[in-house]
C-alpha cells in the first residue's frame, strides 16, 4: 500500500513537471558590437547606454529562452527609438529560435539617436526581457 501511494505522488510530480500548460519561459537578450557603455538620459529615462560611434550602425543581438521550446518557434526583438518625450516603435524582427533554445540577429542601418531594444517569445504568456538602451551618434 505504501508503494503504491509514494509512485502515485511521483507520478504527480512528473506530470505537474511536463509541460502540460503552465511552463514558465525565461527570455534573455545581450547586444554587441558598441565601443562602450556610459549613463545618460534620454526621453526622460535614465539608464547605461551602449555607445555606438557612428551611423548607420549595426546592432547584433543574441539571446536566449528556456526551457528550451519543443518545434518551431520564435522570438520577436523590437527597437523603439526616443521621440520627444517618449519610445515609439522604430523597428522589429521576429527571429526563428534553435532547438536548444539559441537566438541570434542584428538590426543593420540604424540612424542617428537614443533606442532601445526589447525580446519577447511569441508563445503561451510572452515573457520579455528587460529593455536594453543604446544611441546612436
Amino acid at each position: 500500500m505504501r508503494k503504491l501511494g509514494v509512485g502515485l505522488a511521483g507520478a504527480a510530480f512528473l506530470i505537474a513537471g511536463c509541460g502540460g500548460g503552465g511552463t514558465d519561459r525565461k527570455v534573455t537578450l545581450s547586444i554587441s558590437g558598441s565601443g562602450r557603455n556610459v549613463n545618460m538620459t534620454a526621453c526622460g529615462k535614465q539608464e547605461p547606454f551602449q555607445l555606438y560611434a557612428k551611423a548607420p550602425a549595426r546592432v547584433p543581438y543574441a539571446g536566449t529562452v528556456s526551457p528550451a521550446p519543443d518545434g518551431r518557434w520564435k522570438v520577436k526583438v523590437k527597437i523603439k527609438k526616443c521621440a520627444g518625450k517618449e519610445f515609439v516603435e522604430s523597428s522589429s524582427q521576429k527571429i526563428v529560435g534553435q532547438p536548444d533554445g539559441r537566438y541570434e540577429g542584428a538590426f543593420r542601418d540604424i540612424g542617428k539617436g537614443d533606442y532601445f531594444l526589447r525580446a519577447r517569445y511569441q508563445s503561451g504568456d510572452r515573457p520579455e526581457t528587460e529593455k536594453y538602451y543604446f544611441q546612436v551618434k
